[in-house]
């Protein structure tokens, strides 16, 4: 997946967008978990790893931030060969 080049604001942009990656890329995997305190979204499409974390106001999405980078990523995707969700932290 590759990142918005700019801020997609608002809710009828951001789910435009959003919609359009779901129908673009095939998501394999989805898992919720806690980041940092946070909410946030374990997912791997198309053969990638990558962490949506979700910054709350007043009970309402603020942003959406995506973690992509594999050496921030080991800890919630074990790089082991056949390593797939019944092998993420979060499913034990």
């Amino acid at each position: 997946m590759s990142a918005a080049r700019r801020p997609v604001v608002g809710r009828t942009k951001v789910l435009a967008f959003l919609t359009g990656l779901l129908n673009r890329y095939e998501m394999e995997a989805v898992g919720i978990l806690d980041v940092n305190g946070a909410p946030a979204l374990a997912i791997t499409a198309d053969g990638r790893h990558q962490i949506g974390l979700f910054a709350l106001r007043e009970g309402r999405i603020e942003a959406i931030y995506t973690v992509r980078n594999p050496d921030k990523l080991t800890r919630f995707f074990p790089e082991t060969q056949g390593s797939g969700p019944d092998d993420w932290p979060w499913t034990r």
